[in-house]
């Protein structure tokens, strides 16, 4: 079975060095390239692109070279023209498309990578296309006796130096992804298409060198490797072409959700901000009345009364908050908050905000190492809310007897501000999501503390407005730094 596989492929390979075979050979190719051609025409009709410019000149060229083959060989097997008599000028004229083509096909495979490492690849190409002109201006003038040699040896030194140039303009895109370390998925599959189409020309100038272009054997192995080669490039350029179309689909799909779900989170901030601002009103009144109700304004209580309307004062309070924060929050997203900044004593500013009763509870200490004589610029009321936000947070997740710590130093132009606790820390995973709006690291089923997530959004926010930086560092049991640099 295997033998007779092998004798059929030896015979058709003899088949393919008959004018007949070299009619069908370059008839295929044609097609082939006819198809490319076809496909990067419309997507450069589309996109205007260089490299499609530089593909759809360069697999032209080559099929207008197999056009010409085809006519010529056509004539040959149809009409019995004869061979001998035009064939050193059709060779030449052959070779000179081909070559000029691959020229043009290796710079558009090369643009990317070119593009990438900021090659000329213009210049690259206008070097190889003068050295080829120089290979073909020799060949021409031995063709045309100009420079005289033997009978025997001009048709040889024509090819050869023809075979030589096809060679190197092939092993250059090799030695381009090479260098760059650009041997992706895509340009391996190009490049395999340059080695195969290499072939030929090395086994053509080993014929030449070695048995003066008369061994049938190397000239029969020589013949199936350009037609593979065109295979593979026009199945590198169908499969480019249509991932670029998947990717652009996918692309616009990407798109339009992601405008949809914009356009849906403004909608929510917008419901969330005027639901809030409307809440305000009644719940002002709300806790006037609380108020008027523990001082007995309204006559005594008792004692369960009592701690009932410390409940709701203590809870009504808390959503005061929550109000307060969702309208900041939303009076930042919108930049209608502007800064007043000014000289700030930062320790100072840090004491100012250590309330009493946020530590008495679980009675954790609180230092502030900052230098008594730090002065930065700053918006001291808004960055307040930021310290605050900090400090709310720290006592939230550190336990009794933990501690918080306040420093600052001036580093170059820059201060550098950070809170540091001893709480439970943040597990790696949550870290880059917890400045977002809403976000709560321990999940809404599991978590014992209050608040719903907007604290740290706002003061990202804040800091930003002061065209500053906040970073977080964390370790599960071994407590979080937030760190904050403000330039000067």
């Amino acid at each position: 079975m295997i033998s007779s596989l092998i004798y059929i492929f030896h015979k058709f390979n003899r088949f393919l060095s008959t004018p007949s075979g070299e009619l069908l050979k370059r008839s295929s190719e044609l097609l082939l390239l006819a198809f490319a051609c076809y496909m990067v025409t419309s997507e450069w009709l589309r996109t205007k692109t260089k490299d499609l410019k530089y593909l759809l000149i360069g697999f032209g060229s080559l099929a207008a070279q197999k056009l010409i083959t085809t006519i010529f060989l056509a004539q040959v097997v149809f009409a019995s023209l004869a061979i001998r008599k035009y064939q050193d000028y059709i060779s030449i004229t052959e070779n000179f498309l081909e070559i000029s083509a691959l020229i043009l096909i290796s710079s558009a495979f090369l643009y990317p990578v070119h593009k990438k490492h900021e090659i000329s690849l213009r210049s690259k190409t206008y070097i190889e296309l003068a050295g080829a002109a120089i290979v073909f201006a020799f060949a021409a003038a031995v063709a045309l006796d100009v420079i005289p040699l033997p009978l025997g040896t001009r048709r040889r030194v024509i090819l050869s130096s023809m075979e030589i140039t096809k060679f190197l303009i092939l092993l250059f895109p090799l030695y381009i992804f090479w260098k760059t370390k650009e041997l992706t998925v895509y340009n391996k599959a190009v490049a395999s298409a340059f080695v195969v189409y290499s072939i030929t020309p090395l086994v053509n100038i080993t014929n030449l060198v070695l048995f003066s272009g008369e061994n049938t054997k190397m000239t029969v192995l020589a013949h199936p490797f350009p037609f593979i080669a065109v295979a593979l490039f026009t199945r590198v350029l169908f499969l480019k072409l249509v991932d670029k179309a998947t990717l652009k689909e996918e692309l616009i799909s990407t798109r339009k959700k992601y405008v949809r779900e914009k356009e849906i989170s403004a909608m929510k901030d917008e419901f969330v901000s005027t639901v809030s601002h409307e809440l305000r009103t009644p719940l002002t009144s709300i806790r006037l009345y609380i108020d008027l109700l523990l001082k007995g304004k309204f006559g005594n209580t008792t004692e369960k009364q009592q701690e009932t309307l410390k409940t709701l004062d203590k809870e009504s309070s808390r959503l005061k908050v929550l109000i307060d924060d969702i309208l900041s929050l939303s009076r930042l997203e919108k930049n209608k908050e502007t800064l007043e900044s000014k000289e700030t004593n930062l320790s100072k500013l840090v004491d100012s905000c250590i309330y009493p009763h946020l530590t008495e509870e679980k009675n954790i200490t609180i230092k502030n190492i900052i230098p008594k004589d730090l002065v930065t610029l700053l918006d001291p009321d808004k960055f307040r809310q930021v310290i605050i936000n900090l400090l709310t947070n720290a006592i939230k997740h550190t336990d009794a007897g933990g501690r918080v710590t306040f420093a600052a130093r001036k580093e170059g132009d820059a201060i550098t501000f950070s809170i540091s606790d001893t709480g439970h820390g943040i597990h790696s995973d949550n870290l880059p999501y917890i400045f977002d709006k809403f976000y709560q690291a321990e999940g809404h089923m599991v978590r014992n503390t209050g608040g719903i997530g907007l604290g740290l959004a706002i003061a990202r926010k804040i800091v930003h407005l002061h065209h500053g930086k906040i970073n977080v560092q964390s370790e599960l049991g071994k407590g979080t730094t937030f760190t904050i640099t403000l330039p000067q």
